[in-house]
């Protein structure tokens, strides 16, 4: 299946199609009831509230960018028109998001290492990593959007359309902030593109691309009269507010441990993947365009900064396994050529390497199919079950609030006129400098109309203690599901 000549055409894009379809069948075998916690229920929320009319960053307060929570919006509207249920719509827009990342991987994979074989390979293994695929199936998870979309950078950059390479880097952005460093990374390899230097017109496509969807969403929130919510949300508070704590350990041992937990199965390809793929672009000396000689491609040669780049900022903010997502198709590439390698190594007729590719995507999906089959879990219908004994006490008049729990707060379908509906990470802060009174005021008014229940996980931050004290003291537990506890105040209780 290899090609010295280049990539091989024939059934390429039928490939492409094939493991852009395999995702559905192999991530779904918890037929999208897993688990919706905390980080996937802010969105979810965010789009239910987007479709009211109410913005990102006012209806819940997050930092990250919106486009993850105008995305939901969408795929809400969508389950409104077809009948089906919000969640299912937009798990389903996510997992289509996640496939098209395998089918990525493969595409990229087949033109840097010039093997169809390698690309396929390369897919594969990035189809077995679970921690990957769980979130693929029981988000929706930011990091699935950001990651098809730098992957579309990556790809559209090989092919030098930077229009449209910059375009999906910049949507990346209003994703996921950081995700700057794949736009970083296609300017890398454009300035060090061979033989020829970059012309002044592709730096202007590239920069109009990468302005195309940031000016969109920040002309969106303008419209509306909020452009200071769009920018506290995206830079303000990430630069002068947030904070790490515990939850930043980016040591190396901590590091392993996180990939451990959700990449078990596959642990020898990510950490072997990721090894191999400065030494996978630095041996692909083949002729550049225009018939000069290069070091290497330039096709593979935006991955060798993305590498650096990227190791940089998975090592620098690193805080579970969710965290090396950018790092994942980096692995699957490196590892599907050292695969792709040693099968060539053996040699053997073409029958018998046709079967060497055989038996080794087989046993990529044997381990594919085990580990999400033996980690598939259905949390999600025990939220359900929770809220809907929590719909069957509600009387008029009480009032629900969500303190670290939105995803149950958008489960009930309810709203919350406080944008806080979770305090972690720095929110505490972001209360002390925006609410009349700080955060003792907020305190106070929340003390001077408790709610009847409160959706709840502990809430981590230097201001937290008297919130936390104030719950202990007034509330009790009436139900738990999905690591969230669904409090009742002590004096409602009594009265049931």
């Amino acid at each position: 299946m290899s090609s010295s000549d280049g990539v091989v055409r024939s059934g390429y894009h039928s490939l492409a199609i094939l493991l852009f379809l395999l995702p559905f069948a192999l991530f779904t075998q918890d037929h999208l009831r897993g688990k919706l916690d905390r980080d996937s229920g802010i969105y979810i929320y965010a789009g239910q509230q987007a479709v009211q009319g109410t913005l990102p960053y006012a209806s819940i307060f997050d930092h990250k960018g919106p486009l993850t929570s105008l995305v939901c919006a969408g795929g809400i509207v969508l389950a409104d028109a077809l009948g089906q249920q919000e969640l299912f719509v937009v798990r389903a827009i996510f997992l289509a998001a996640a496939a098209g990342c395998v089918a990525l991987v493969f595409l990229i994979g087949a033109t840097c290492w010039r093997s169809v074989r390698a690309g396929w390979l390369s897919a594969l293994i990035f189809l077995g990593f679970w921690g990957f695929a769980h979130f693929a199936s029981s988000g929706p998870r930011p990091k699935t959007l950001m990651l098809l979309l730098a992957l579309l950078c990556v790809r559209f950059g090989m092919k030098q359309r930077y229009f449209w390479a910059a375009l999906a880097g910049g949507a990346a952005v209003m994703v996921w902030q950081p995700a700057c460093v794949f736009l970083l990374a296609l300017a890398t390899a454009l300035a060090l593109r061979q033989p020829s230097r970059p012309r002044i017109s592709e730096w202007l496509r590239l920069a109009a691309g990468a302005a195309c969807v940031p000016l969109l969403v920040a002309l969106y929130f303008a419209w509306n009269g909020a452009l200071d919510l769009f920018w506290e949300g995206l830079v303000s508070f990430n630069v002068f507010l947030l904070e790490r704590g515990a939850d930043g350990d980016a040591s190396f041992l901590s590091i392993l441990r996180g990939i451990h937990k959700g990449y078990s199965g596959a642990l020898l390809a990510v950490i072997g993947g990721w090894a191999a793929l400065p030494w996978a672009v630095c041996s692909s000396r083949i002729r550049s365009a225009g018939n000069a000689p290069s070091i290497f491609s330039y096709e593979a040669g935006i991955l060798l900064p993305l590498w650096v780049l990227v190791s940089l900022w998975t090592a620098a903010d690193f805080q579970g396994y969710v965290d090396a997502y950018p790092l994942l198709p980096l692995s699957a590439l490196g590892f599907g050529w050292f695969l792709d390698r040693a099968l060539s190594s053996l040699g053997g007729s073409e029958r018998s390497r046709l079967w060497q590719a055989v038996v080794a995507s087989l046993a990529l999906l044997l381990v594919a199919w085990t580990e999400i089959k033996m980690k598939r879990s259905f949390e999600v219908d025990e939220q359900r079950a929770a809220i809907a004994s929590l719909r069957a006490e509600l009387e008029p008049g009480d009032q629900v609030r969500s303190l670290g729990a939105p995803e149950m707060m958008a489960l009930l379908g309810g709203r919350q006129d406080d944008r806080y509906l979770f305090v972690v990470n720095g929110i505490d802060a972001l209360i002390e400098a925006r609410h009349p009174g700080g955060w003792q005021g907020w305190l106070g008014a929340l003390q001077d109309a408790p709610p009847r229940f409160i959706l709840y996980r502990t809430p981590r931050g230097k201001k937290v203690r008297s919130l936390i004290a104030w719950i202990e003291s007034n509330y009790l537990t009436r139900w738990e599901a999905g690591g969230a506890r669904i409090l009742e105040h002590r004096e409602a209780a009594k009265r049931r």
